[in-house]
């Protein structure tokens, strides 16, 4: 059986990656935007991507979403949206995670205290690794 969790320097440690293509991507934007974008995304977040390139940064957000949910398994009955997890910038232009209801749970149950995130877009792929550190107990 597969370890979920390291031990690193009086932490413990579950990762996730994700990487999505950006064509699948733009396929499931043709369907039906509005409804995918309600769906996955928080109000502050689509305001962000007004301002940049909105393309690559709803993607990056959605693989970062998908990496960050991988922190937080096994899911078992946690019924984490996508829109719980929500990615804005920080002073530094870094990404800065805000976990929401369920997935904020989930996060406690874990003892979780941080999650680091890694975002990098090409033009036809976006991926994203994030490291959830917890705290021995």
């Amino acid at each position: 059986m597969m370890k979920r969790f390291s031990q690193l320097d009086n932490h413990y440690v579950t990762t996730g990656i994700d990487i999505i293509s950006a064509e699948r991507f733009h396929n499931i934007l043709t369907i039906d935007k509005e409804i995918f974008l309600k769906k996955v995304y928080m109000q502050d977040e689509l305001l962000l991507a007004e301002h940049v390139n909105e393309f690559s940064f709803l993607l990056t957000r959605f693989s970062a979403k998908e990496a960050i949910m991988k922190c937080l398994l096994p899911l078992e009955n946690s019924r984490i949206q996508f829109s719980e997890i929500e990615i804005l910038r920080d002073i530094n232009d870094a990404p800065l995670i805000i976990l929401h209801g369920n997935a904020q749970k989930r996060a406690d149950e874990l003892h979780i205290k941080e999650i680091a995130l890694s975002l990098s877009y090409e033009e036809d792929c976006a991926i994203a690794y994030a490291i959830a550190f917890k705290e021995c107990v």
